[in-house]
């Protein structure tokens, strides 16, 4: 979360992010120059060069800004809203364990977390409504 707020602070990002492109180099320029882990020279180690910032709330913020973080609120509250309207526990248990694993892992930075995301919920949505 530091580094995600020094980053956007010092770009005066807050608004439009640093882009998706940018936003890994930034993030490895900070911990660079923080002196974290980068590996040891002659091994393939990288250290923590290459780390997103592991939280999908935090990615979306530094990529594209408020409007960004803002869409992505709304997804998660759309979810939440389908959940609420089917009135099923099990759909209400994956939408709770996916909104709680974008507080772990930058669930759109990999196909896997897309996958898990995006199509677990609508699946379970629509076969709920066929029945």
């Amino acid at each position: 979360m530091r580094f995600t707020a020094e980053i956007v602070q010092e770009q005066k990002a807050w608004l439009k992010g640093v882009s998706p492109g940018d936003a890994q180099l930034m993030l490895d320029q900070k911990y660079i120059t923080t002196h974290m882990y980068t590996g040891e020279v002659g091994r393939p180690d990288r250290g923590y060069i290459g780390f997103n910032t592991h939280n999908q709330f935090l990615e979306s913020l530094l990529q594209n800004g408020i409007p960004g973080l803002l869409c992505f609120v709304v997804i998660c509250a759309a979810m939440v809203a389908m959940a609420i309207q089917q009135k099923n526990r099990p759909f209400s248990t994956l939408v709770a364990l996916l909104i709680a694993y974008a507080f772990t892992a930058s669930v759109f930075e990999s196909q896997y977390g897309i996958m898990l995301f995006i199509l677990l919920p609508l699946l379970y949505y629509y076969r709920s409504q066929a029945s």
